[in-house]
């Protein structure tokens, strides 16, 4: 088994399995107590606290019966077991499925629902998809046997068994349901041809003779109305019909189905003035059911009474008998024809009946594909059905975002969201109903009723109208809440506007640099501080020219690591405006921005004037190197000095006094080595310190150094691991100062007794020296500011340590000077070991 199981494996068929699944209707659909039972049968056989008849749908798995897992329906296809069984034929087991690899990662597993057992046998369809599974599932291990496996199968088959009678069942309901449909439209049609025809109709229904429908000229014939008639059985209706043929006639009709024409026949009629008789000409034709039954008589019939009585009026003349003669016999000719259209006319309602049929089953599968797809759409979707605009479909989303329940369809719109009356939206739905233009609207606001409360949300919608032979009958709405962007992109443009207000009253400048199309767009203040007015044109070269020569190579550097190595770009340098001819410090700060193909397309960033922070450095600057310069000269003096009483004090036997020397010796060393750290800042600040490099041996830099702490800080023990010897080309004098300066930091900060190991090695092109000691250690947030100028750690063990926070400050300045790296590694109360690494490639 795969044990990659979380990434949703597919079986290769799946487009045909998961096709035969929709086939049986059974997904989302209601607890039955069909599949209820095999469930509650698999965990009583078994023993287990959970059985499942889940069918593996694209996404996620539904649990058509479900015992032992409360009220949940679906679960993610990505976690489900069930996934990993519809790939095999065969019963899937794990008996502990905490030593799966496959499940290892699983939530099931691994997480709080604790499953420890699973089996599974397919559930298979008669064509050989596997659609799902009938599973049992423990929260501790069990073994299951062969037999065991064999059940679970069996009772798998009963569940496709209870399938395919359910779809048998869903198949000829939905088959009765065509039926009735287009038995419905096809009775419409004939009532409207019996109500448009120009001689006496109606139709009688059953063997009762139940008058369901005529016409004006049958009414006429009987001399009766329409309440008087219709829905009663024409002989209640006429009794004295009973003597007559026409029941007989009638009953032949259900009894063979032929039809029965009388070119002429008398008829007795009652009505309120007496018996009347009446001549007419008659047809009776049957009208088939669905199941081709004798359902009912169409009945056409033509009132000749007047001509029947002026043919005997006229019996006397021979020659006015032939003319009646004729005038009946055309008459019985006209009624023929008019038989035989009927008869063609019943034949083409036939044939019409069954392209209904098709029609109809058509037309229901659309409906129900387009209520499917509203309903499984991934966007909130309704549709609005009549005058009313009644709910008539309405997905799960569409419900989610109008915070309403299932109970609203059915319901008009303005019962169903009554907060929607009055506004703006209304009456565009209402005319979209009316004028039949649909309609696409973007961020429109909506008011809302969400959790009891009112709210305005933004929505993108579109109403289509719905058409049905040429008339609208509702209105398809498509509906996406975009509030949350809105809000978004009004926050963003309050936070520019704010941005753009502070960076005008800080007198900031700003750039923005197309590198696609090459153009570069400075802002008014950024012209304004090279020395530009606002509508003067200015280019990169022309920045170039306004910046002095002392300063210029570092910021042509500095944009060229940005722009070819994406450095962030941070360069101070110094400007002569163009009109004004003034002198300005500038700091320039930006960035390069990729695009979403992570293609760089621009270069942007801010400009600020710091002439007056530049100037106060360059005063300090010059103050720390004037006082250092005077300490100096005093400070040799008494050098001086206590050397020439170290000599007289030779011969002296006065342990004090050789004590004080010595003592006043250390003092002027550390005074002597601070004010070199003084003066050294003020020349790196002002670049006055330079590099004089020159060829020597590393380790022996490192043993002289090591042995010059060694001798005044005999109360550590010094470890030296040195590594094959190399020779660099480096300022021997600059990275002694460096060595120096972590030795004796090491003896500082370390207790008395511990020892201080000094390592050196070559590592990938690299010279890399560490010195670690055991001292009070370094939290990671001081050390990411250990190299920072005049940083030193504020805590209780460092607060009787002297130093001003300048030693690390020039290691890192003479390390970086080099091309070299320099780092700590350290942790509170664990000692620290300081690094710092040269390149070969670069010492030559």
């Amino acid at each position: 088994m795969d044990n990659t199981f979380g990434k949703n494996i597919i079986p290769e068929n799946e487009h045909e399995r998961i096709a035969a699944l929709k086939r049986y209707k059974i997904l989302g659909s209601p607890a039955e107590n069909a599949f209820d039972h095999v469930a509650k049968l698999a965990a009583k056989i078994f023993a287990v606290p959970i059985a499942l008849v889940s069918m593996v749908d694209t996404e996620e798995v539904f649990f058509k019966a479900n015992v032992g897992m409360g009220k949940v329906r679906t679960t993610p296809r990505g976690i489900s077991l069930c996934s990993l069984a519809v790939l095999d034929p065969e019963v899937t087991v794990f008996e502990d499925a905490r030593i799966e690899p496959c499940l290892l990662a699983n939530p099931l597993v691994a997480g709080e629902f604790g499953l420890q057992f699973y089996a599974g046998a397919p559930i298979t369809t008669p064509d050989g998809m596997l659609i799902g599974t009938l599973c049992v599932v423990d929260k501790k291990p069990r073994t299951f046997s062969t037999q065991d496996r064999a059940i679970l199968a069996n009772l798998a088959s009963i569940v496709i068994d209870e399938m395919e009678l359910r779809l048998s069942a869903i198949e000829e309901m939905e088959k009765q349901q065509h039926l009735a449909a287009l038995s419905s439209f096809n009775e419409q049609r004939l009532r409207d041809m019996v109500m448009s025809a120009p001689i006496g109709m109606t139709i009688m229904k059953g063997r009762d003779f139940i008058v369901e429908i005529a016409n004006a000229r049958m009414f006429e014939i009987w001399n009766r109305t329409e309440e008087q008639v219709l829905g009663k059985g024409i002989l209640d209706v006429f009794p004295e019909l009973l003597d007559q043929p026409f029941p007989e006639m009638l009953t032949e009709i259900f009894d063979t189905g032929k039809t029965i024409s009388m070119p002429e026949i008398e008829v007795a009629i009652a009505s309120a003035a007496g018996h009347r008789n009446i001549y007419v000409a008659f047809q009776y034709a049957p009208l088939f059911n669905a199941a081709n039954e004798v359902d009912s008589v169409m009945a056409t019939v033509a009132d000749i009474t007047d001509r029947v009585i002026a043919r005997k009026l006229l019996e006397e003349s021979e020659e006015e008998l032939q003319t009646l003669n004729e005038e009946l016999h055309a008459t019985v000719e006209e009624l023929a024809a008019a038989n035989e259209e009927m008869v063609t006319t019943n034949e083409e309602l036939t044939e019409t009946y069954q392209n209904l049929q098709l029609i109809s089953l058509e037309m229901e599968l659309s409906e129900q594909r387009f209520r499917n797809m509203i309903e499984q759409s991934p966007v909130a979707m309704l549709v609005l059905r009549g005058d009313a605009l009644i709910f008539d479909v309405v997905n799960a989303n569409m419900l989610q975002l109008i915070d309403r329940d299932k109970d609203i369809i059915g319901m008009p719109l303005l019962s169903g969201m009554p907060e929607i009356a009055g506004q703006p939206i209304f009456d565009t739905i209402y005319e979209v109903y009316h004028t039949g233009k649909p309609y696409y609207g973007f961020e429109v606001p909506v008011k809302i009723r969400r959790e009891g409360k009112e709210l305005t949300g933004f929505f993108n919608v579109t109403y289509t109208p719905l058409l049905e032979n040429g008339i609208i009958t509702g209105i398809l709405q498509v509906a996406t809440e975009v509030t949350e962007q809105i809000r978004s992109r009004q926050e963003l443009q309050r936070a520019e506007e704010m941005l753009r207000f502070s960076v005008e009253s800080a007198q900031i400048g700003t750039w923005f640099i197309d590198l696609k199309k090459a153009e570069f767009n400075p802002s008014a203040t950024m012209k304004q501080l090279f020395g530009y007015k606002a509508d003067q044109p200015m280019n990169y070269a022309a920045i170039l020219d306004r910046i002095d020569d002392e300063s210029k190579d570092a910021v042509i550097e500095a944009v060229d690591k940005t722009v070819h190595k994406g450095d962030p770009l941070n360069v101070e340098f110094k400007v002569t405006g163009l009109n004004d001819q003034k002198s300005r410090w500038l700091r320039a700060i930006g960035k390069l921005d990729q695009d979403h193909e992570g293609e760089l397309f621009h270069f942007s960033g801010v400009i600020l004037e710091i002439t007056e922070q530049k100037q106060d450095e360059i005063r300090k600057n010059d103050f720390i190197a004037m006082v250092s310069h005077e300490l100096k000269t005093p400070l040799t003096s008494l050098k001086g000095y206590m050397q020439l009483l170290g000599v007289k004090n030779r011969n002296n036997e006065d342990g004090f006094t050789t004590t004080a020397i010595s003592k006043g010796n250390i003092q002027i060393t550390k005074m002597t080595a601070m004010i070199n750290g003084f003066l050294n800042v003020s020349r790196l600040e002002s670049g006055k310190i330079l590099l004089q490099k020159q060829d020597f041996k590393l380790n022996q830099l490192l043993k002289e150094t090591i042995e010059e702490i060694d001798l005044i800080s005999s109360d550590h023990e010094f470890k030296f691991f040195p590594g094959e010897e190399i020779t660099i080309h480096a300022d021997q004098e600059k990275i002694g100062q460096v060595l120096n300066n972590f030795l004796t930091n090491a003896v500082k900060y370390s207790p008395q007794g511990k020892t201080i190991e000094i390592t050196s090695k070559e590592v990938d092109g690299w010279v890399q020296v560490s010195v670690k000691d055991e001292g009070m250690g370094i939290s990671a947030g001081d050390a990411a500011r250990l190299f920072d100028r005049f940083y030193r750690v504020n805590s209780a063990s460092a607060q009787n340590i002297s130093g001003f926070g300048i030693g690390l400050y020039l290691c890192a300045e003479i390390i970086h000077r080099h091309n070299g790296k320099i780092w700590v590694d350290s942790e509170l109360n664990q000692g620290a070991v300081f690094h710092f690494s040269l390149p070969l490639s670069h010492t030559y």
